[in-house]
């Protein structure tokens, strides 16, 4: 298979790639092989989508170190100023 180029990008957070085939020598292939070269993008966003949604769940576990919870000064009584 030809290939002219290839590239990632990112567009408003999401990140993607591309691939830039030769036409010829991809529709030269058989349909099967045509089909899986297809779903190679439709792969790569369901494994892109499961990447984002494990870190989204697993966020506060992860960032737990760099905040602290209860951890603040309590007034537990005050005395009046006359």
């Amino acid at each position: 298979m030809k290939i002219n180029g290839f590239g990632i990008f990112v567009l408003a957070l999401y990140p993607g790639a591309f691939v830039d085939m030769h036409s010829e020598s991809l529709f030269a292939t058989d349909a099967w092989k045509q089909l899986k070269i297809f779903c190679g993008g439709v792969w790569h966003n369901l494994v892109i989508s499961a990447a984002g949604l494990l870190t989204l769940l697993c966020l506060p576990s992860l960032i737990s170190p760099l905040y602290s919870v209860h951890e603040h000064l309590v007034a537990v009584s005050h005395t009046p100023v006359s």
